[in-house]
């Protein structure tokens, strides 16, 4: 284990994560003001010499997921969706590690990581397999993201060309390519002459990121495939976008309408397989 205190009369400043609050901070914060602000208001006589900016994560590339969405209906390329942390962090003055977080002690102020190599087939490899660091801060801001979450919380969704992850996010796009390209590939390998049945679109959770994903994910399978996707939103909630407006709520009901996106609000999903998805009693539709 290799271990990195902080240096005596020095202070850290350790971002676990490179998400969009982490990328700020890296943005305005230059090494100076740092320096400044760790001697403003303090109570030794001793200032401060030295200050570590330090960013800790498991990628070298943050995708921007707001921009996600429109990525995936082709507004957008990936490049333009990126965000390369290392030459943030090498422009403003801060020390990029490429390590994925397996530990944290508030206590101690220590956070342990393992250093991986930054390729997707890395992104599940077992952290058993390597060698464990450590790195000791003085302030830590964490801003990691988020997972998949599971429908039980014990069980995890299965993943397959037709069930789709939106995390990690830096695999959404890929992931809907081979999804859309599987498609195309049956479609080729039918011999029935008969006009091909729908696509069955189905997205889970009617947030702004979930509405925006269905709405651009269905006109660009209609455009690739050539064919009617018929695109359903289901809510686990009474209500669409909880927590929003009734004007953007009605709004967005009309939009769906517009294109064509049904929306069936109390449709808890209890279970997943491969070609269905299996919802409580309680399942209701609505416009």
């Amino acid at each position: 284990m290799a271990a990195r205190p902080v240096p005596v009369g020095a202070k850290r400043l350790l971002l676990l994560g490179g998400g969009h609050a982490n990328c700020q901070v890296i943005l305005q914060l230059s090494h100076d003001e740092a320096t400044r602000l760790a001697n403003t208001n303090t109570n030794t006589t001793s200032p401060t010499s030295h200050v570590e900016l330090v960013l800790l994560s498991d990628t070298e590339d943050a995708y921007y997921s707001g921009m996600i969405p429109a990525c995936v209906g082709g507004a957008y390329s990936e490049a333009e969706c990126r965000v390369h942390l290392p030459t943030l962090c090498r422009q403003h003055g801060w020390e990029f590690v490429c390590g994925r977080i397996v530990g944290l002690c508030a206590r101690d102020r220590r956070v342990s990581y393992i250093i991986i190599p930054n390729t997707a087939a890395s992104a599940e490899a077992s952290a058993s397999s390597f060698d464990v660091h450590t790195i000791d801060y003085t302030c830590a801001s964490l801003d990691v993201g988020s997972k998949t979450r599971s429908i039980d919380n014990t069980n995890s969704v299965p993943e397959s060309p037709r069930i789709v992850h939106t995390r990690p996010i830096a695999l959404l796009n890929s992931k809907i390519e081979a999804c859309i390209a599987n498609l195309r590939a049956e479609a080729a390998a039918a011999t029935a002459p008969v006009q091909p049945e729908p696509v069955r679109l189905v997205v889970v959770g009617c947030g702004a990121a979930g509405i925006e994903l269905c709405f651009s994910l269905k006109s660009r399978m209609e455009r690739e495939l050539q064919r009617e996707v018929a695109a359903t939103l289901l809510e686990a909630n009474a209500t669409l976008m909880p927590g929003k407006g009734w004007m953007l709520r009605r709004a967005v009901a009309s939009e769906a309408r517009r294109r064509n996106v049904a929306i069936r609000l109390d449709a808890r999903v209890v279970r997943v397989d491969d070609s269905h998805l299996h919802l409580a009693a309680t399942a209701a539709a609505a416009a």
